[in-house]
């Protein structure tokens, strides 16, 4: 009888523990629901090149990715990030080992609480310039343009200066023609720029020198406009876009589609205006989602599938034409030494500081698609990055709805911690 209250008092004590270990698991895994919810939401989705337009909703991720190594690490990447940052909401393209990946985290609106998806609109700012370059690449190859003359043959109220002589379309592209960074705020149309233009003189140095010009890719594109007779918006739907499979938002927002653009937030995290400015059409103002720039980005790559007369212009853009240091620029892009980038520990930072400026050697003006090809964007409240390592069929574009302090910097950090890491 001893023995039976004993084992039956035991059982008891067992029992209650069972249930008081069951109640605080219960409780446990409540707290930890609760925690889980206050992360952004993320939404990773993959692919392959047979379904690459077939995508789930954006709350719904693909089975197929849950346990991804590559989604489990630029998750973590993206998470720590927008807390460190107090970024609203990102957007993260990523094509690596032959599949796509697209990331939306966070907030469009951050307090209308509208989540991000894949047709939510960013403005992609100085990306622009590499759309611009490869419709130049394009007319090059169609013998309309040449790298190699002046602006003043392509645009008639500039022919009079003569000292835009040596302003060729290659100095243009590269930002070693001398212009400033901007023009003065009360240029704000195509002929009040031309005019301002035809009266610059072009500072008398023998050696080329870089700086960053808003006003050369302008330039650029009114020659285009002035060439082909359509507006810088027709031929980006035309040449671009549309043979890429992207939507014909461009420049400007079409009907529909405003409900798609994200709100932006500057510096302080305060709400602030989106882009608009009426000259900086080719330098600034394209917008795009992340599936338009999954798009861009396999041409960027030269995936199969990209028409030939963009992986033709493609490659063009890509080719060195000026290089300072250890930094080569392109037709809008800057292109590195993948190598010597892999060692630097600041990736983010500039290879060079304060080196010359030379012209790369006709001879040398090659094609290498093992190099690394990047480009920042920035407007009033939005930071933009893309890289594309074409012979590894590697690439990424980070997209998000705030402005930073230096925040050119911090997005591409994050753009290749991530690519260099997949």
């Amino acid at each position: 009888m001893k023995k039976l209250i004993v084992f039956l008092v035991c059982a008891n004590l067992t029992f209650f523990a069972g249930a008081d270990r069951a109640g605080w698991l219960g409780t446990r895994r409540i707290a930890v629901q609760k925690a889980q919810q206050k992360k952004p939401v993320v939404a990773a989705q993959a692919c392959t090149d047979q379904c690459s337009q077939k995508f789930l909703p954006a709350s719904v991720p693909s089975d197929s990715v849950t346990f991804d190594p590559i989604v489990v690490l630029v998750k973590k990447k993206i998470f720590s990030f927008m807390r460190r940052y107090k970024i609203p909401g990102v957007a993260v393209v990523l094509y690596a080992h032959g599949k796509p990946y697209l990331f939306h985290c966070g907030y469009a609106d951050r307090d209308a609480k509208v989540p991000v998806t894949e047709k939510t609109l960013f403005e992609v700012g100085s990306i622009t310039k590499l759309f611009t370059c490869l419709l130049v690449a394009q007319e090059v190859l169609a013998g309309t343009l040449s790298l190699t003359a002046s602006i003043r043959d392509y645009i008639p109220t500039l022919q009079a200066n003569r000292r835009l002589k040596n302003m060729t379309l290659e100095r243009l592209a590269t930002h070693t023609a001398t212009l400033p960074f901007n023009v003065p705020e009360s240029i704000n149309t195509k002929e009040k720029f031309l005019s301002y233009v035809a009266r610059w003189r072009t500072p008398c140095t023998a050696s080329l020198a870089y700086v960053y010009s808003n006003p050369s890719i302008e330039l650029l594109r009114c020659a285009l406009e002035e060439t082909t007779g359509k507006s810088f918006q027709d031929l980006l739907v035309h040449r671009i876009l549309l043979p890429l499979g992207m939507s014909r938002v461009g420049i400007a927002i079409p009907e529909g589609y405003a409900t798609y653009c994200a709100r932006c937030y500057d510096k302080m995290g305060k709400l602030t205006k989106r882009w608009h400015h009426p000259l900086l059409l080719g330098s600034a103002a394209l917008r795009a989602s992340s599936i338009d720039m999954l798009a861009f980005l396999k041409a960027a790559i030269g995936l199969p599938g990209t028409p030939e007369r963009v992986v033709a212009a493609m490659h063009l853009t890509q080719t060195p034409h000026v290089y300072q240091g250890n930094a080569s620029i392109g037709l809008g892009w800057c292109i590195r030494d993948l190598q010597i980038l892999a060692s630097v520990k600041k990736r983010s930072g500039p290879l060079f500081k304060n080196a010359c400026v030379c012209r790369v050697k006709k001879n040398k003006q090659v094609f290498n698609g093992h190099a690394f090809f990047d480009k920042t964007g920035t407007t009033e409240g939005f930071h933009a990055y893309i890289a594309a390592m074409p012979s590894y069929s590697k690439g990424i574009v980070v997209m998000m709805n705030r402005t930073l302090p230096k925040g050119w910097k911090v997005a591409s950090k994050l753009g290749r911690e991530i690519l260099l890491r997949v």
